[in-house]
């Protein structure tokens, strides 16, 4: 469960990165997005949606409630 917040939260400063790059594109903002990057696949960050989306499939989640808001299923 560690690697699976650690994985979020790289890809939180990801996104960050690639706002500020609209503005100020240097070549430390590159290295740092290349760590960044290299880090998140590392954990598996690029998979992670397609695994867990198997799992719930497997746990007989259609593909249909695999989009619906957490909150409307009971229980």
């Amino acid at each position: 469960m560690q690697a699976f917040e650690e994985a979020l939260r790289l890809q939180d400063q990801i996104e960050k990165v690639l706002v500020e790059f609209e503005t100020n594109y240097t070549d430390d903002l590159v290295e740092k997005l290349a760590d960044l990057q290299e880090r998140f696949e590392a954990l598996g960050g690029y998979t992670m949606q397609a695994k867990a989306e198997e799992i719930l499939e497997g746990l007989g989640f259609t593909t249909e409630e695999l989009q619906k808001p957490l909150k409307s299923f009971s229980g």
